[in-house]
């Protein structure tokens, strides 16, 4: 159990770090890194480390069970393992996202009444999972780099597992 947290914090860390990075880095030359809808609120353009850190604690959680339970798997087994890792990943941050998103949109103003705010949640959650996935799909670059990392994160987390296995 101690290896899981010990493989999960470190893939949060580099998950995070990472993807801050290369997030910066695109908006250097992208006014917008991130999709959205016409009149939609753009918190995740206005705090993207927030919205980061949770894809990144999501793929912690599940990478380091990919890398505790299937990092032997070989050939079309150990991609396929992969990529339901990272569906799964978007899976899970998906309405967590949306639960962040209607906490910033009560920070601007836009607070229910106190009887309406686990029904506004709910809806929050519910409208992500709608129109997470199609924002994901207009977030180009950043999510074909998000999967190419994932790709590349579980499988050297796999070899460094290994490795701390062998001494």
């Amino acid at each position: 159990m101690k290896r899981y947290w010990t493989t999960a914090i470190a893939l949060f860390v580099v998950s995070l770090s990472v993807s801050s990075g290369v997030y910066f880095l695109i908006r250097i030359f992208f006014n917008s890194v991130f999709g959205g809808y016409f009149r939609m609120m753009m918190y995740h353009e206005q705090y993207p480390v927030q919205y980061l850190a949770l894809v990144s604690f999501s793929f912690a959680l599940l990478g380091s069970l990919w890398i505790a339970y299937f990092r032997g798997t070989k050939g079309i087994k150990r991609h396929l393992t992969k990529t339901l890792t990272i569906i799964f990943t978007i899976a899970l941050a998906t309405p967590l996202g949306g639960l962040l998103w209607s906490f910033h949109d009560m920070q601007a103003g836009y607070f229910p009444a106190p009887r309406l705010m686990l029904e506004n949640f709910r809806w929050a959650a519910i409208t992500a999972i709608e129109i997470g996935p199609q924002i994901l799909l207009f977030s180009f670059p950043f999510n074909l780099f998000g999967i190419i990392y994932g790709y590349v994160a579980l499988h050297l987390g796999a070899k460094l597992y290994r490795k701390s296995m062998n001494y």
